[in-house]
C-alpha cells in the first residue's frame, strides 16, 4: 500500500511539473505558435476599416471605430475565413451630455490568405 501511494504521489508531482514547464510556469495555457503569415485580428480590423472607407465612403469622420472579428471557418491549407463587423460611435467630449449611438458601418470578409473577399456597406447578409 505504501508503494501505491508513493507511486501515485510521484506521478502527480511529475505531471504538475510538466504542466508548469509547458505553460511557462505562469499558470497560463500554452499559446499556439503561428504557422502561417495570416494577419492578426488587430491587423484585420485595420484592413476592414480601410476597405469600408474606400468602398462605402467616409461619412463617419470624427467618430470612433469599433470592430468585432469573428472566425467563420478554418481552411484546409491553413488560415481562417473571418468576418469583421465595423461599428461607429460618436466621439463625445468629456463631461458633456452625448447620445451614445452605435451604427453598423458594414462588414468585411477575409479569405484563407487574409485577402478581402467581400465588403458590405451598412448591413450584413444572413
Amino acid at each position: 500500500m505504501k508503494k501505491f501511494f508513493f507511486t501515485l504521489a510521484l506521478v502527480l508531482m511529475a505531471s504538475a511539473s510538466f504542466a508548469a514547464v509547458t505553460s511557462g510556469g505562469n499558470g497560463e495555457e500554452p499559446k499556439e505558435e503561428a504557422t502561417s503569415n495570416y494577419p492578426t485580428d488587430q491587423a484585420l480590423a485595420g484592413l476592414a476599416v480601410a476597405a469600408l472607407q474606400q468602398q462605402c465612403g467616409n461619412q463617419h469622420t470624427g467618430w470612433q471605430w469599433q470592430t468585432n472579428v469573428t472566425t467563420i471557418s478554418a481552411c484546409f491549407a491553413g488560415g481562417f475565413i473571418k468576418q469583421v463587423f465595423v461599428y461607429a460611435t460618436p466621439n463625445c467630449p468629456p463631461n458633456q451630455p452625448c447620445i451614445q449611438v452605435i451604427q453598423l458601418v458594414g462588414t468585411v470578409q477575409f479569405g484563407c490568405d487574409g485577402d478581402v473577399l467581400s465588403v458590405n456597406c451598412g448591413f450584413t447578409e444572413i
